[in-house]
């Protein structure tokens, strides 16, 4: 099976998936960093989700914006 990865175009994608794409980008570089997140779907206290450290235990609550 022969598949191509083609990137998006930021500017391309509405609100909504500009949210998801920034989520997953964040989330990506909070790993570097030790943190794993949970996305919560319905804005707990203002929070899109929840970053938590592996080790500390720290956790962050993250609102995004596209």
């Amino acid at each position: 099976m022969n598949s191509k990865f083609k990137k998006v175009n930021y500017s391309d994608l509405d609100g909504r998936q500009q949210e998801v794409f920034n989520f997953q980008w964040l989330s990506g570089i909070l790993a570097t960093y030790g943190y794993h997140t949970h996305r919560i779907p319905d804005d707990w206290l203002g929070a899109d989700f929840i970053a938590r450290h592996m080790v500390t235990k720290q956790q962050l609550k993250v609102q995004l914006k596209s």
